[in-house]
């Protein structure tokens, strides 16, 4: 029988309906496996006696960064080799950061040809401007309000037994000098 590849293509990014775990590794290393740990912990009689270091691990494009790795404090599972999470339980940082990514100077920027629909349609560039403002305006409230889901996220204590994991595991907790 052979074996399944983890990933088809692992240069093309993960959709957000793509099931995946991250570990993230005190090395500062970041792999992923195309399977929810949610789905193993559900489908293991003994779910605590299984080695999820021994799946095929692939390096990951995610960064390691502290915010995830924040997160992975509150919601992973400690591995001999780091923790595990759902990717799904980063997703609060992921909103928050791609939507932030993008600068509202550009959500007004002029369209090509609106000279054109301006002259066919008076009006045109007015009423453009109009809904570029309220798109601005939306796309502001937005980045807040992910702003504030990751800091209510990130305001919840990390696992206490998943720090002193990470920290035996030679892992430097998040805000330690």
């Amino acid at each position: 029988m052979s074996k399944r590849p983890n990933r088809v293509d692992p240069s093309t990014p993960p959709t957000p309906w793509e099931p995946r775990m991250y570990r993230f590794r005190p090395t500062g290393q970041v792999d992923y496996f195309d399977l929810y740990l949610r789905t193993i912990r559900d489908l293991a009689p003994n779910f605590d006696e299984v080695n999820l270091d021994q799946l095929s691990w692939s390096d990951a494009e995610r960064p390691f960064d502290e915010v995830s790795l924040r997160l992975a404090l509150r919601h992973g599972h400690a591995t001999g080799k780091g923790i595990v999470v759902d990717g799904t339980d980063l997703v609060v940082r992921d909103k928050y950061e791609q939507a932030r990514a993008i600068s509202p100077d550009r959500l007004s920027d002029p369209l090509p040809g609106d000279d054109l629909m301006e002259a066919l349609s008076p009006g045109w560039q007015e009423h453009g401007r109009v809904l570029n403002k309220r798109i601005v305006a939306n796309h502001v409230a937005l980045v807040e309000r992910f702003r504030v889901e990751l800091e209510t996220e990130l305001a919840t204590p990390p696992n206490t037994d998943l720090a002193r994991h990470w920290s035996a595991l030679g892992g430097m907790l998040p805000g330690s000098p």
